[in-house]
């Protein structure tokens, strides 16, 4: 499950580092810093534009199934899971044509300890973006403004660290990755090749503000423990 991130990093940053454009979409929707990004909201993704071009752009965080003739809120996927992906009708023709890569320097999981309910921020060890596999489908008719293609983020079996918290966590890929998945002929096993839990050393987590739980905060405050 994957169902809060932060995206703190500067888009001009994050372009550098991915050596990829940014879309006039992403800079008019995504504003970083973000600490608490949530379901139905605009993030950025690496995705291939209709013109083969790699880019950065925004979409908004939930995908609708096409079959869906007229989606509520609820109708939103957030997540999906590796292991059924490229067989759920929900997911699959998204999975075969339209791959992408939501941007995050962490996410969250709660653990409950005496107190209730603790966040902890999961980060990359060596500082570097977090590459969350994901699905797209274009934007509906209905959707509000600003319409943007829905995404979600796929999903595999914890690691050591995060299956204290939760027993799933996202798929993370490193940058030499990114291609691969992106690439429109990639065959399907070596996709499935790259759903793999991060291996352990690299991620590290931490407690942070109980704040979190409500969407309404977001904040660099959050980062702080209770």
């Amino acid at each position: 499950m994957c169902g809060r991130f932060t995206l703190r990093t500067p888009l001009s940053t994050l372009a550098r580092q991915l050596g990829l454009p940014l879309s006039d979409q992403v800079v008019a929707y995504v504003s970083t810093p973000r600490y608490n990004v949530a379901p139905t909201q605009p993030v950025a993704v690496v995705w291939t534009s209709e013109g083969g071009l790699h880019e950065i752009t925004a979409m908004r965080w939930g995908l609708v199934p096409p079959w869906i003739d007229a989606p509520r809120a609820s109708d939103r996927w957030i997540n999906a899971r590796s292991e059924t992906v490229s067989r759920r009708p929900a997911f699959r023709h998204a999975f075969a044509r339209r791959r992408c890569l939501v941007l995050a320097d962490g996410f969250y999981e709660w653990r409950r300890e005496e107190r209730g309910k603790q966040p902890y921020l999961f980060e990359r060890t060596d500082g570097q973006p977090l590459l969350l596999a994901g699905i797209w489908e274009p934007p509906r008719d209905e959707e509000p403004s600003p319409r943007l293609p829905g995404c979600a983020i796929l999903t595999v079996a914890a690691n050591p660290l995060v299956g204290q918290f939760h027993d799933r966590m996202p798929a993370i890929l490193d940058r030499e990755q990114m291609m691969p998945w992106l690439a429109p002929r990639t065959p399907s096993e070596q996709l499935g090749d790259l759903l793999a839990p991060l291996p352990e050393g690299l991620l590290s987590a931490r407690p942070v503000s109980r704040r979190v739980n409500s969407v309404h905060h977001d904040d660099a405050s959050l980062l702080d423990p209770d």
